[in-house]
């Protein structure tokens, strides 16, 4: 118990090797891909290359606190000669965090820039970053906060007012910085956009399924709405944008049982099925 508690150092290490070097290697392969796609052009081949980051547990720190800045910069797109509306730019194709260890505020800028005047999002909006983690990820839920408790003792914090945005217009969000401190993102329940249960009934795909009728019905999503994959099923939670690019998702224990054990069939079938909705280029 001592152990997991005390994880201070490990957090911290996560943060700075973010800081100091990955976010340089991230970009520098994110390069590599869009030379590769820009050779293509003659012979137009889009599904050779593709870039999809996953982290788990500190992992996932280590990739939130490398593209936190990256994400927003691009969501914003603060061109000067930017003249025109357009979907929200993300990393790579798809950034996933798998039962990430980080508190809650760290993802408080992307939150707020995404929910700013409650801004519609075009129907070719596809997600950027899908945080996945389980109801029944114990380390995350209790042991995180349990260690957080100590290391932010000294720490002041006030309530921030925020907004929702559900199908009835702006709802004020009154946000606790001091929960949001010690919590983790996919445990601070002011912050989650969608919930991940498993399905009443499995999906059977023919052979000759086509993706192009999934980006459609993902362009079609409503408040509180269901989107049906093969082996489950994600409910967006009423407090966002439908289309938000940054979906934060409490899974059910079913299909994600604990902190460590993540890759069950249900689960490698939805990120399969993000990715390839992610990645399939929008049909004009």
């Amino acid at each position: 118990l001592l152990t997991e508690t005390t994880f201070w150092e490990r957090k911290n290490t996560a943060h700075n090797v973010g800081l100091q070097g990955v976010t340089e290697l991230l970009l520098r392969l994110e390069e590599i891909v869009n030379i590769k796609k820009g050779m293509e052009t003659t012979e137009p081949k889009p599904f050779n290359s593709r870039l999809v980051v996953i982290g788990h547990s500190f992992g996932g720190a280590v990739l939130f606190t490398s593209l936190q800045q990256v994400l927003a910069d691009r969501f914003i797109d603060s061109r000067s000669d930017k003249i025109f509306s357009d979907d929200a730019k993300g990393f790579g194709d798809l950034v996933v965090l798998i039962n990430p260890a980080f508190e809650a505020m760290r993802f408080a800028t992307l939150y707020d820039i995404s929910q700013q005047a409650c801004r519609r999002y075009f129907p070719s909006q596809l997600p950027r970053l899908a945080i996945l983690t389980s109801k029944k990820d114990y380390a995350t839920k209790y042991l995180f906060p349990t260690g957080r408790f100590f290391s932010t003792f000294f720490d002041s914090h006030t309530t921030l007012k925020r907004q929702q945005c559900t199908v009835d217009g702006p709802k004020d969000l009154y946000v606790k910085e001091g929960k949001a401190d010690r919590n983790t993102v996919g445990h601070f329940e002011p912050y989650l956009t969608h919930k991940l249960v498993p399905s009443r009934s499995k999906l059977i795909r023919s052979s000759q399924f086509d993706y192009r009728q999934m980006q459609s019905a993902w362009s079609e999503q409503t408040y509180e709405g269901t989107f049906h994959f093969e082996n489950s099923d994600l409910v967006h939670l009423g407090t966002t944008q439908p289309l938000n690019p940054y979906l934060n998702i409490q899974v059910d224990g079913k299909l994600i049982p604990d902190h460590n054990d993540i890759w069950g069939d249900s689960i490698i079938s939805f990120i399969r099925d993000m990715i390839v909705l992610s990645t399939l280029p929008v049909k004009n």
